[in-house]
């Protein structure tokens, strides 16, 4: 369940400050990590251009980034859909921080967050990095969050759907299956490396613990 947060009703945001909207946000950020029994994320505002993400969170600083356009318009479906899909990838990196397979719906989704907490996130792969299973999963929770908050049939909501419509389109799941494929590659020779070195698996675990380098920040 989404928590009530009063200045994220439609009326409510359109006649509150910008500065009064981003600390709605940041509420919201609150008061999921309490129920996820997870420590909040910092939750910022990019100035616009300043990221090629409209959101992402950065798994070093766990902090959530948001361009600040968003809190700029007068209706707050797309600030809050990209708070709830960042907040997830906070939730994703919780469980693999804790090895708590039990926060994901089975092993296999599980071991698809631990390969891409730990090396096996995709960069530079345009047409793949979106179908990642951890993307895949922060967009359907965030699809989920905002349709219990403000009902499928708000105009709001129908027009982030139509984008993503256009935006998204796997109807055979192969491009979800290619990209779930890379992650795998992708991890599978971050841990091959220390071992040819002469390393053992030592030298991948900080990774796991401080997060990724800012480059490996997640979101879109």
């Amino acid at each position: 369940m989404i928590p009530y947060i009063e200045g994220l009703s439609a009326a409510n945001w359109q006649k509150s400050s910008r500065t009064a909207r981003h600390q709605s946000l940041v509420q919201l950020e609150h008061a999921l990590a309490a129920q996820e029994n997870r420590e909040p994320c910092l939750v910022e505002l990019d100035p616009a251009g300043d990221s090629p993400y409209d959101g992402r969170y950065d798994p070093e600083t766990k902090t959530i980034h948001i361009t600040e356009d968003y809190v700029k318009n007068n209706t707050p479906y797309q600030a809050v859909h990209t708070l709830l899909e960042e907040s997830r990838h906070a939730y994703q990196h919780d469980a693999v921080l804790k090895n708590d397979s039990s926060r994901a719906e089975n092993e296999e989704q599980f071991n698809d967050w631990k390969m891409a907490y730990t090396g096996g996130k995709l960069s530079g792969k345009p047409d793949l990095e979106k179908w990642q299973p951890v993307e895949v999963d922060a967009r359907k929770s965030a699809n989920q969050g905002v349709v219990e908050m403000y009902g499928e049939s708000s105009d709001g909501v129908k027009e982030i759907f139509d984008l993503q419509q256009d935006t998204y389109r796997d109807e055979s799941g192969e491009l979800q299956e290619r990209a779930r494929q890379a992650v795998a590659e992708t991890y599978a020779a971050k841990q091959i490396a220390p071992a040819m070195l002469g390393l053992g698996n030592d030298t991948v675990e900080p990774s796991l613990k401080e997060g990724y380098d800012h480059d490996q920040s997640y979101g879109f």
